[in-house]
């Protein structure tokens, strides 16, 4: 899950909000208003394109875009499209969502902007021809290690008491902090602008509970460099979730109503009542391996 990715999409479509639906959204953001919203998601931007200069080892990459339903008649207003060309890089397309490719370039646009990683955003069964538009962000990122793993190290070991997995190991020094739920360490990519961070549960003890334990103040770890003989496993994993759910319990719910919600500032000549979100969705996936982590 990438809660950046999930920032941007909900920053895009708060740019066209107004009333309680702006309201919640700036809430659950952790923003006070849609101008503060915009300055951080440019801010960020910006910041990835300067690390990059500094480290070619490292690849991350922020793209926005959304896709308007001109079949339907759709058309954004002036001043949201201003805003999302400026703050989050992004220059809507206007299609005809009838015209038998649209489902293909987004899923197209997808794969482009992950390099290859994420190649279909919307099934067949999930494209609605209907629609009033798409709002999509891809977050790409891609890191080699400061130190790769060694290929010659890579055994196969019992993963978490299961079974066996390719375990790639070495001894590093690295950060490393303990406590009585978990064990973590910090391994940085390239020259150390970004580092991932890997939490190890005690035994007796569940990823829950450690979840639990950590929030917006403690969750980067500031331990001592050690020596660690570690052990991570070699992997690639997917998923596809729906985050109405989600993202309602955590206090935006009248976005996905029919009755509540308001984007009245993102259409032109809208006068139709009835805008919502009908859909909200994440695609992620990860590869690690001995030299690096997409």
């Amino acid at each position: 899950l990438s809660p950046l990715s999930i920032t941007y999409a909900l920053g895009m479509l708060n740019n066209g909000a107004g009333g309680q639906t702006q309201q919640e959204i700036n809430t659950v953001l952790g923003f006070d208003d849609v101008a503060a919203q915009n300055e951080f998601c440019q801010k960020i931007t910006n910041g990835l394109l300067t690390a990059g200069y500094t480290d070619n080892t490292t690849k991350a990459i922020l793209s926005n875009t959304i896709f308007v339903n001109k079949g339907c008649g759709y058309e954004l207003q002036q001043d949201f499209t201003h805003t999302v060309n400026n703050y989050y890089y992004a220059y809507p397309q206007s299609r005809d969502f009838n015209d038998g490719e649209t489902r293909g370039v987004i899923n197209q646009w997808a794969s482009d902007h992950t390099e290859g990683m994420v190649q279909e955003v919307l099934s067949e069964q999930e494209f609605d021809r209907n629609a009033v538009d798409y709002l999509l962000n891809a977050t790409y990122f891609k890191g080699m290690w400061s130190r790769p793993f060694e290929i010659e190290n890579t055994t196969d070991k019992p993963f978490a008491g299961g079974e066996k997995v390719p375990m790639m190991g070495q001894r590093i020094q690295t950060t490393y902090a303990e406590n009585n739920l978990y064990q973590t360490v910090s391994l940085p990519y390239g020259n150390g602008t970004y580092n991932m961070q890997v939490f190890l549960p005690r035994e007796g003890k569940t990823l829950d509970e450690v979840i639990e334990s950590l929030n917006g103040k403690n969750w980067k770890i500031s331990g001592d460099v050690c020596e660690v003989d570690l052990n991570l496993p070699r992997f690639e994993t997917d998923t596809d979730q729906d985050l109405i759910g989600v993202m309602s319990a955590l206090g935006m719910p009248s976005a996905f109503s029919p009755y509540e919600a308001d984007l009245s500032l993102m259409l032109v000549g809208d006068d139709d009542e009835d805008d919502y979100v009908g859909m909200m969705k994440q695609v992620a996936k990860i590869k690690l391996d001995e030299k690096s982590l997409d």
